[in-house]
């Protein structure tokens, strides 16, 4: 190929390449490159990792719009299309790939959203398409093909920062009468603080009270261990009984620490001692002894289902002293532990099973009206069975086997005699008439009454024996309707004993005494002085010096005993009640002795006084039933019988002997059964007429159906002709 050098002007040569550049796009418009197809994705597994090909040939179209195959070399100019590309390969099963989704992140404002509220977050996270062997990324498409991708964002609620929100303050405390050195006021939390808002502020303030300065209080420190005594050599003591103290003060209304003599010039403590020192029991932790060796309770044993049940050792010790005081308690006595290895594989554990008695004497239904139908019982306990056949009773639980039936239905026998339940406690001695309480006391007569019932068990059978009696009365004197109610002042001394201060020794408080109601209202003091001495005004207190004997309070007063619960003779069993009191420490040099046995106990009359005669309502047989509605033959009717009171003698007294309360009923609701005429349906075979009598004689014999019961009537059934078809 020649070449040559383009000689001219700058004009001459720009006219030069667009005559060229034209001149190659003229023949350049009748080549093209033409794409086939893709090949299939060759890859060896599915996924984004797999190549396919196809061929890029240059096309010549003539005139007539005809194609034909070229050179290559006449589409040189223009751009070739790609004839390599990376593919998908379709994954077979769809349980190769799966969406990975990560966690979402914090819940944030939505974009077009400027302020914090509720409902107005948006939280995002990343979901791509991998395949599960690996965790390869993948094209979403992939997994798009089997299952719909899962959000990538979601709705939240967004924790906007909350200040703690509280009320105004409230009014300041009073200062008045200064029962308190100083005023407070408070305030109440609205809304807490949450998120990260800002802490709530104080809830309260106080400040002193500027009128109370000359208040006072006492301060009582904590009690010290308790610890031994420092005593004189050769005085009586006691190797259990020790001493513990604690700071008593006086505190003024600022808080400083000022004589005792103050607290006692300002407060009245009413009587009340307070004291610094005081006895107690010296503390004393539980001993225990060394664990004993470990002992085999039982070996392995093989179970029923084939598994081995592992055996039991246990070790054990004893206490050689019982804490007392404060000590510490004892700790666990045995232990035990599971061992292995130990199996007799010829061994088998002992087993559990049910164990029933025999049955019992079948009795009829409590109220049961029928004779034939009753019921029996019988016991059923869970039992362990070694190989020997030797059994002991274990926890029912231990028994899984469903347990057998305890109760069972049977016929009964109808010549059951009555049976009742044990009598209930006795009744309170209650007054039946507060008005007329002084005039029965005046006369000599007891005021009040007492009962106890018994319930019906079992009614008795046609032969049976009748019920007995099922309610008793007993007359008797309560705590009376009036009573006198006391009130004591604080112990004021009367003299004192040489060398002691003013703080101990023989007093006298005043007492005032109101006569009162059962119900605490105030009455007539003729009504309380009618029945006891009105209480002294003055009665003798003491307050112990250091060194007198100590005793607690008087305790609860003693039940009653009931006289007529014992065969003994009343008159030598008087009906009184006890209570007691303790010594707590004895006394000191100089102190007052401790008190004899006998003044430790005090003995009182009980308030309840009871007549021992038993007063019993006895009912008569019902009469026969009276119809309401006389101008009927049947229906709804009454009967009525008579109740009378009886003393033990079976002798006829008047009925406020008995109480009223449990009297039996003198009327009930009865009812005449109406005669039904015997129907029958339409024609039936004779087989079926015959079955039809004999189950209505059926239920005449066995007393059931009362809408077939006749009472003085005859049953007939009609004649039923039979037909033949020939």
């Amino acid at each position: 190929m020649e070449y040559g050098i383009l000689t001219g002007t700058a004009s001459d040569i720009r006219h030069f390449f667009l005559v060229v550049t034209c001149l190659v796009s003229l023949s350049a418009a009748q080549y093209s490159w033409r794409p086939g197809e893709w090949s299939s994705c060759d890859a060896s597994e599915c996924g984004l990792n797999g190549q396919q090909d196809r061929y890029v040939s240059c096309m010549f179209q003539d005139r007539n719009g005809q194609l034909s195959y070229a050179e290559e070399e006449n589409c040189r100019y223009l751009p070739r299309p790609i004839s390599q590309q990376m593919c998908n390969k379709k994954c077979t099963d769809q349980y190769q790939v799966t969406w990975a989704a990560d966690t979402w992140g914090r819940c944030q404002l939505l974009p077009s959203v400027k302020t914090c509220a509720r409902g107005m977050g948006i939280r995002y996270r990343n979901v791509t398409c991998v395949i599960k062997s690996d965790g390869k990324l993948q094209d979403d498409s992939i997994c798009a093909g089997y299952e719909t991708k899962p959000a990538t964002s979601e709705s939240c609620d967004l924790q906007c920062k909350q200040d703690c929100i509280v009320t105004p303050y409230g009014p300041w405390s009073s200062c008045d009468k200064c029962e308190k050195i100083a005023q407070t006021r408070t305030r109440i939390v609205v809304i807490p603080d949450d998120h990260g808002g800002k802490d709530c502020p104080p809830f309260s303030q106080i400040r002193p009270c500027n009128n109370c300065s000359n208040v006072y209080y006492i301060y009582l420190g904590r009690w010290s261990p308790c610890h031994t005594m420092d005593i004189p050599e050769n005085f009586p003591t006691h190797s259990l009984i020790g001493r513990e103290e604690r700071r008593v003060s006086c505190i003024d209304s600022i808080g400083a620490t000022v004589p005792y003599t103050r607290c006692k010039e300002h407060i009245n403590l009413q009587g009340q001692i307070i004291t610094d020192r005081q006895s107690c029991i010296i503390p004393q932790d539980c001993e225990i002894s060394e664990w004993s060796p470990w002992q085999l309770v039982n070996s392995s044993c093989l179970l029923e289902s084939g598994w081995t049940k592992p055996g039991l050792m246990k070790r054990e010790r004893s206490v050689r002293k019982l804490s007392r005081g404060l000590g510490a308690s004892c700790p666990p006595l045995v232990e035990t532990t599971a061992v292995h290895g130990t199996s007799d594989k010829s061994r088998y554990c002992p087993r559990n099973k049910w164990l029933t008695s025999s049955w019992s004497k079948c009795l009829s239904v409590n109220g049961g009206l029928q004779c034939t139908t009753g019921m029996q019982h019988r016991k059923a306990i869970c039992v362990e069975e070694n190989e020997s056949g030797d059994q002991k009773p274990v926890d029912d639980s231990l028994c899984t086997s469903p347990r057998p039936t305890i109760s069972q239905l049977c016929s009964a026998d109808c010549d059951w005699d009555c049976t009742v339940s044990l009598w209930s406690q006795w009744s309170d001695c209650t007054v039946t008439e507060c008005e007329a309480y002084a005039r029965k006391r005046r006369n000599n007569q007891k005021t009040g009454q007492r009962f106890r019932t018994r319930e019906v068990l079992t009614r008795p059978g046609t032969n049976g024996e009748q019920c007995p009696h099922l309610s008793e009365t007993q007359n008797c004197d309560p705590e009376p309707c009036y009573f006198w109610n006391t009130s004591s002042g604080p112990c004021s001394l009367s003299k004192f004993r040489y060398g002691e201060s003013e703080t101990c020794g023989v007093g006298i408080k005043q007492r005032t005494a109101t006569c009162v109601d059962k119900k605490g209202m105030r009455v007539s003091d003729d009504l309380c002085s009618s029945w006891e001495t009105r209480p002294e005004a003055q009665v003798l207190c003491e307050i112990p010096c250091r060194y007198d004997c100590v005793t607690s309070e008087w305790g609860e007063w003693s039940e009653c005993p009931d006289i007529c619960e014992t065969e003994q003779d009343v008159s030598y069993r008087p009906n009184m009640r006890s209570r007691q009191k303790t010594i707590l420490a004895r006394h000191g040099p100089g102190g007052t002795e401790c008190p004899g046995e006998r003044e430790l106990i005090e003995n009182k009359p009980c308030p309840t006084v009871i007549e021992c005669a038993v007063f019993i309502w006895h009912a008569d047989p019902w009469g026969s039933c009276e119809l309401e509605d006389r101008n009927r033959k049947c229906g709804r009717g009454r009967q009525t019988r008579g109740v009378h009171c009886y003393n033990g003698n079976n002798q006829l007294v008047q009925d406020e002997k008995c109480t009223q309360s449990v009297k039996p009923e003198r009327t009930r609701v009865c009812m005449i059964p109406c005669p039904r005429d015997c129907t029958l349906t339409a024609c039936l075979t004779g087989l079926v007429v015959q079955l039809l009598v004999l189950l209505i004689k059926t239920t005449f014999l066995l007393g059931l159906g009362s809408d077939l019961f006749f009472r003085n009537q005859t049953m007939v059934v009609p004649h039923v002709q039979r037909y033949y078809r020939r």
